[in-house]
């Protein structure tokens, strides 16, 4: 009979560490804020690589943590513990995007001219900031866009933990083998 092997979820980050993950994570975020006032279609290319270099350690930072939180989830998805705690990562993880959602949204409405000039400025990002200009035309006001990240919580990710919850559990028989 073959067992499963326990992952070992360090190398993401360390449980033992997980407060320190959540507070470096708040303090970056807090530093993110602090640029919001700059953020205006004259930003200058050295203010806007400084956003974007804490962007990114935002984004490697939240998604360590995400990934710890749902592997050890996915390890076994009735653990009460690995539950809530990818609900709670869930919630903090959501509530420090609505906060960054300046980012996103104030580089939406820069002009052509001066969206041209960050693309041109930064070639190894000119990806990730082209899709956000693709997504202009359907992007909604900052209180919508806050409202469906709250929603998103609530709504198809519970109607999926729910699914997941319950499917784990079911067994198959194939050719007199149970799986």
């Amino acid at each position: 009979m073959y067992t499963l092997e326990k992952w070992n979820l360090s190398d993401l980050v360390s449980f033992k560490n997980i407060d320190s993950s959540f507070q470096e994570l708040e303090s970056l975020v807090s530093t993110f804020e602090k640029f919001e006032p700059l953020f205006k279609k004259t930003i200058s290319i050295p203010d806007f690589k400084k956003i974007l270099e804490l962007l990114e350690h935002i984004y490697v930072l939240s998604s360590k943590i995400s990934a710890y939180s749902y592997l050890w989830y996915s390890e076994d998805t009735t653990n009460q513990q690995a539950i809530s705690f990818k609900v709670k990562v869930e919630k903090i993880l959501s509530d420090l995007e609505q906060r960054m959602l300046f980012f996103s949204l104030s580089f939406k409405d820069f002009d052509d001219k001066n969206a041209q000039r960050i693309l041109d400025a930064f070639p190894k990002q000119r990806y990730f900031l082209s899709l956000l200009l693709k997504s202009k035309p359907y992007t909604l006001t900052k209180k919508e866009e806050t409202v469906i990240k709250v929603k998103d919580l609530s709504g198809v990710n519970a109607l999926k933990n729910i699914y997941s919850v319950l499917t784990t559990g079911f067994t198959y028989t194939i050719q007199g083998k149970t799986l």
